[in-house]
């Protein structure tokens, strides 16, 4: 996994060089195959550094003059490379990629990009995927339409494009679970963004007295940051996923409470998906910021450590299949075919697949783990899942663990005005929450992922 960052100036104060070697550095931690910066020199022409090897290696090797240069831009990117396609023996495939008048750096995998160079037809320049960005950006006729291009790009990434035509903007882009965080650093008017919160570590923060503060927030996913000149105009902008051909990753669910996906038929390679949520979420009473919250015990003994859930991930309350084969009947009248959705849970996301809405027993589906929760497997479990691939011999882990307490909680504003607490269970693997009874209905089995957890106790979940 390689990391992103950058920074950009609103006003004419410009970052240390040693906060920016810092920057730097916090990408290293997600990858040493490369590195590379691109950066506006004194001429107002965009600049490019790239090499071979860790980050260390270009922060050492460059000079005091050279550090100041990339300091005295207005505007840069950053890129540390982890290899995944295309060796780093070749800087054609090391960031940032240049094409077609567009400077990308970006974290995560295209899966299409393949695909997208046969159906443009156009001659492959560098192996790696993210050749596949500049491609799809010079197809749009001005600088907003090239942005929306992205949408058909498969996969998970975190982008940020620099075109030569508008050099005053930067657009910053989340397609997927790939983070990418700001860095705000106010009395100096600077916005720097990394795809690693460690980064944090090296942006100066500000004190009124003698009091410290950070500011700090997260792009949501799907969603593009256009950075100007002008802090209040910076947009943000939605993008509504449609990939150019499916995520060729497909493995049928283990258990799948009912709906039979054996012999679903192969998934065709040119078909059109959609990417959408599913299932209602809770009305409250109340309409504030605070309507809607969460409560989650912490996990048996025999899992300390485990990471806290991520709430600010979950799209809907409860697991429901009928939820799911209603909105599959749904797409069917309304004459789609192909659908791909998500479901987002506590511990991961949830990917399906149903290669005709009409035919249900056609769906089929495959976890994906946070990454905080792929590590944590991988210490505790290693030999029941010494590679953590799908399909998982889920039977390895039946009562292995206790699933874990969570409620929601409703809060009321109307009188009497208060809080409900509404029980449920989260399967301790996946992290899919069902009501209390619905999990001794299915005797404590996922309806998602197929594991039998122990019951919950104040004595084993504690």
């Amino acid at each position: 996994m390689c990391s992103i960052s950058g920074f950009y100036c609103y006003a004419n104060h410009r970052p240390h060089p040693e906060t920016l070697k810092g920057l730097m550095m916090a990408c290293q931690t997600r990858g040493s195959s490369a590195a590379g910066m691109a950066y506006m020199n004194a001429k107002s022409e965009i600049m490019i550094r790239k090499q071979k090897g860790p980050a260390k290696d270009l922060v050492e090797g460059m000079s005091t003059e050279a550090w100041d240069e990339v300091a005295a831009s207005p505007r840069a990117l950053f890129h540390a490379r982890a290899t995944t396609k295309g060796t780093e023996d070749d800087n054609d495939n090391n960031h940032p990629v240049s094409h077609a008048g567009w400077v990308v750096v970006h974290n995560g995998h295209i899966t299409n990009d393949d695909e997208l160079f046969e159906y443009y037809k156009a001659p492959r320049y560098a192996a790696v995927d993210t050749a596949a960005i500049p491609l799809v950006l010079k197809q749009g006729k001005d600088y907003e339409d090239s942005l929306r291009q992205l949408s058909i790009l498969a996969g998970n990434a975190s982008i940020a494009v620099w075109s030569l035509a508008e050099p005053d903007k930067i657009a910053i882009a989340r397609l997927g679970n790939n983070d990418v965080y700001f860095f705000l650093d106010p009395p100096h008017e600077i916005l720097y963004w990394c795809s690693t919160s460690l980064a944090g570590r090296s942006i100066p923060g500000y004190r009124v007295r003698n009091l410290g503060f950070f500011t700090v927030s997260k792009l949501h996913e799907d969603k593009l940051a256009i950075l100007s000149p002008k802090m209040d105009d910076m947009r943000l902008l939605k993008i509504e996923r449609r990939p150019f051909s499916p995520v060729r990753y497909r493995v049928p669910a283990v258990y799948t409470s009912g709906i039979d996906v054996s012999g679903a038929a192969p998934i065709p390679q040119t078909v059109i998906t959609d990417r959408i949520g599913f299932v209602s979420k809770h009305e409250n009473k109340t309409r504030g910021k605070d309507s809607r919250a969460f409560s989650w015990a912490q996990p048996n003994a025999a899992l300390k450590g485990k990471p806290d859930i991520d709430t600010s991930q979950i799209q809907s309350e409860w697991f429901d299949w009928a939820a799911i084969r209603k909105k599959l009947a749904e797409y069917a009248a309304q004459g789609g075919k192909h659908i791909v959705f998500t479901q987002a849970t506590a511990y991961g996301r949830w990917m399906f697949d149903c290669v005709d809405s009409a035919a249900p027993a056609k769906l089929t589906s495959v976890f994906l783990p946070a990454k905080r929760i792929k590590k944590y497997w991988r210490r505790h479990f290693a030999e029941e899942l010494p590679d953590l691939r799908l399909p998982t011999e889920f039977a390895k882990l039946d009562r292995v663990m206790t699933l874990e307490e969570f409620s929601f909680i409703e809060q009321w504003g109307e009188t009497p005005p208060g809080k409900v607490y509404v029980m449920g269970y989260m399967c301790p693997w996946c992290g899919v929450t069902c009501k209390t009874h619905e999990w001794s209905r299915l005797e404590f089995r996922c309806p998602a992922c197929g594991i039998i957890s122990r019951p919950f106790t104040l004595t084993t979940g504690g």
